[in-house]
């Protein structure tokens, strides 16, 4: 993203997201997904018989009495209740005909695992011809690095027609900030080695949060907790119009279950907000609107006290679902898992062993951009700074990442047959891969199209 049209456009996580309005995000928050239940009987040695009941992979086993004992959640959480609340929450059910919620649980959804393959090869050593810091340095290029991942430039990105070919032989200079977050904010570049920058990204998490027509500039922990206590008021004038609008209906009217579940879905998010489940992150993220920075993969910055400067953020947020367990208005114990939608599309992206040797995929509206796409698209932004507008032109951009992209494509498509010996020298930039996805390097561009035979 050119800081030129910070206000007009951005490589950013899905270019559409970022216009949704409030009203519409909050339509709903999350998505409703109520999960079929599976239970079954299991006897517990020296224990009484407990009654185990599974949602999505999480289990909560009651007494014979069906009152929550514990929680062990598919992502290794395990959860204790307090028998005296746990009954109370019930009776109260009972007494008001309503649901309780009982507990509500960030649980981590479950990713894809992806091997080692002949078209996904993990390379254990670093190229031959990859620069040192002091080769780097010497061609006026500096790094500052990632914990989780490193960037490593091979020789070729500085020949003629290459990504860096400004930067042989020439007095400009280049930094490539890679930050650990998943996009780029101020509060990701506390760290001791972004000193020197840190001023230079001043106000790259500027504001634009909008909660239903109050408009704020800045994301503070004093805007995010009272747009916090906004939208509890708010939820809670939604759950008395719910209950207003049951009174007349039968115990056993359609429009009252389906109202009963509304009624789930809306305390659950009030305990979200309440216990800190949904963070001021997340909430910065669901009131963002208008095209903004605030969640931007990649920031170009031209000529910083003489230097050009590149952020990139390298590290990605697990998505989530919101686990609900309450008592519905009979005093059952039930559990519902919704799926954090908002959170999935703002994920982030790190170096993954299926990014590596890509085809030339452009990135789709509303998918997120790795970070050997984003390094190619900023430096984009850099060679056709001099060029009348083109630099502000996203779309640009990325057309001539694919048109370079497709050359390294064929060059390494036609090594595969055996037609030249080397093919992936096009490939300039390698990222290593964080411990979780095993070690090693890739050498990365692209926005992922997975062969199936890559998939476990």
């Amino acid at each position: 993203m050119s800081e030129g049209i910070q206000k007009l456009s951005r490589r950013d996580f899905g270019k559409g997201a970022g216009i949704l309005t409030a009203s519409v995000i909050l339509g709903p928050l999350v998505e409703k997904i109520f999960s079929n239940k599976k239970i079954r009987a299991e006897k517990q040695v020296g224990k009484e018989e407990l009654i185990i009941q599974e949602v999505d992979g999480n289990r909560i086993y009651l007494n014979k009495n069906r009152i929550p004992v514990r929680c062990e959640t598919r992502d290794g959480q395990k959860i204790l209740f307090d028998l005296k609340e746990t009954e109370k929450a019930r009776q109260k059910a009972i007494d008001s005909k309503d649901s309780q919620v009982l507990k509500l649980i960030s649980v981590i959804q479950e990713e894809k695992k992806y091997i080692e393959s002949s078209v996904q090869p993990r390379t254990t050593e670093l190229p031959s011809d990859v620069l040192s810091e002091e080769e780097l340095g010497q061609k006026g290029v500096k790094i500052i690095q990632a914990e989780a991942t490193q960037l490593h430039i091979r020789k070729g990105a500085f020949e003629k027609n290459e990504p860096l070919e400004e930067f042989n032989n020439s007095d400009r200079k280049l930094m490539v900030v890679l930050v650990d977050g998943p996009y780029l904010f101020q509060r990701f570049l506390s760290d001791q080695k972004y000193d020197e920058v840190r001023e230079a990204a001043h106000g790259i998490d500027s504001g634009n949060i909008s909660y239903y027509g109050d408009k704020y500039d800045q994301v503070t922990p004093e805007v995010m907790s009272e747009i916090r206590q906004k939208e509890i008021k708010r939820l809670k004038n939604d759950v008395s119009s719910i209950k207003k609008d049951q009174e007349g209906l039968t115990s056993y009217s359609i429009v009252r279950e389906r109202m009963q579940k509304d009624l789930v879905y809306f305390e659950s998010r009030i305990k979200a907000l309440e216990d800190g489940v949904l963070t001021d992150e997340d909430l910065a993220l669901y009131f963002s609107v208008g095209i903004n920075r605030f969640y931007a993969q990649g920031w170009y910055k031209e000529n910083y006290q003489g230097k050009t400067l590149i952020f990139m953020a390298v590290t990605q947020r697990k998505p989530r679902d919101l686990f609900s367990i309450y008592f519905d208005s009979d005093g059952k114990c039930q559990a519902t898992s919704y799926k954090d939608t908002v959170m999935a599309l703002h994920k982030g992206s790190k170096p993954r062993l299926e990014q590596t040797h890509p085809e030339p995929v452009k990135p789709l509206s509303g998918e997120v951009s790795h970070p050997g796409w984003v390094v190619r698209h900023e430096l984009k932004h850099d060679k056709t700074r001099l060029e009348p507008n083109s630099s502000y032109d996203e779309e640009m951009m990325d057309q001539l990442v694919i048109e370079d992209l497709s050359v390294a494509y064929e060059i390494w498509r036609n090594s595969l047959s055996g037609k030249k010996s080397n093919g992936d020298e096009k490939y300039h930039f390698v990222f290593s891969l964080p411990e979780d996805e095993g070690g090693g390097y890739i050498l990365t561009q692209k926005q992922p199209k997975v062969e199936k035979k890559a998939v476990t």
